[in-house]
């Protein structure tokens, strides 16, 4: 009888531990893990989150669907703490953004969804936490994306107003001289998009086309060179309102959405070197129009809105290099 006890609690035992050996290499495989962090003050989505001089910022979007915010949040991982700065000159989302020299620009957004397209440009000076007003984007847009190579700012996509329909036009900024050059149209007409540059080439993943919110998998790669563009492998989860983020010259393409009922906790990585995609481990809470950047080496992504569309502060942080095999 002792031994037919001793030899159930053995097997109960072993089953216990094979059962929590197994639960810990799920968290700490090779696809590696998302970390909480402090939650951003104001909750937001539609709005942009910049990494420069070692603080990220969270900028402007909307607390609900028809208010947008101009409210400015800055995040320091050392002390894993925020500080609101200087708020922008207007209220703005779903604007695009992007970092050259240090320096914060904001193109084109709206006060709501369904307002007229601005084609203001701002310029944030984190050094001295004051916003300059720079010459106005040729072509007034909500919801297109931006990034910078080179010292130039290029944006792409958008739209008028609202979600009805897409651009496909892309123009360059120079900050040194502060003026904007039409250059070649984007393939395919999107926005909610990403758009990355890596290797001194841009690539704009993802997307949609109109007020359907289908999402699109569509990856299209830009030479600023030869202002040309080519096709590549098709992003495997197609979305709308995603995140992107760049760490060792790979994109992490993040949440997002193909409708608002539909959304990604999704996490895939592009390698443009290999026109290969892979997937990742998922961020904690499905969500679109989050906002998400790289800083020391790490992906923060940081607020968006949930199935139920509530806004969330919620922020989250991914080591590559963590990652072992």
């Amino acid at each position: 009888m002792k031994t037919k006890n001793y030899l159930k609690h053995y097997f109960k035992l072993r089953a216990i531990t094979l059962f929590l050996m197994s639960s810990f290499c799920i968290y700490s495989s090779a696809q590696g893990v998302w970390i909480k962090k402090a939650d951003m003050p104001t909750k937001r989505n539609l709005f942009s989150v910049c990494s420069t001089n070692g603080k990220l910022y969270a900028i402007g979007g909307c607390d609900i669907p028809t208010q947008s915010l101009s409210i400015v949040e800055m995040y320091d991982p050392l002390t894993d703490k925020w500080t609101e700065k200087e708020s922008l000159p207007q209220a703005c989302m779903n604007f695009a953004a992007a970092v050259v020299n240090g320096k914060i620009y904001v193109i084109g957004g709206s006060f709501g969804l369904n307002g007229a397209a601005f084609s203001s440009t701002y310029e944030y000076d984190p050094s001295i936490d004051k916003w300059f007003k720079k010459k106005d984007m040729p072509t007034p847009r909500i919801g297109a994306s931006a990034c910078a190579v080179n010292g130039k700012i290029y944006v792409a996509g958008g739209a008028p107003a609202g979600w009805n329909e897409a651009y496909k036009t892309m123009e360059e900024y120079d900050p040194t001289t502060d003026t904007w050059t039409k250059k070649s149209d984007m393939p395919t007409a999107r926005f909610c998009y990403c758009l990355s540059g890596v290797n001194e080439k841009i690539y704009a993943i993802g997307g949609a086309f109109n007020n359907t919110l289908a999402g699109l998998s569509t990856v299209e790669e830009y030479d600023p060179e030869t202002d040309t563009w080519t096709t590549k492998s098709n992003m495997p989860s197609a979305r709308f309102a995603l995140a992107g983020a760049i760490v060792d010259g790979k994109i992490y393409a993040i949440g997002g959405g193909s409708g608002f009922q539909d959304l990604f906790a999704t996490v895939e990585e592009f390698n443009p070197d290999l026109n290969s995609w892979t997937t990742k481990t998922p961020i904690q809470i499905p969500r679109w129009g989050l906002g998400a950047d790289t800083l020391n080496g790490k992906v923060y992504v940081i607020g968006g809105a949930d199935q139920t569309n509530e806004r969330c502060k919620d922020v989250e942080v991914y080591d590559p290099a963590s990652v072992f095999d």
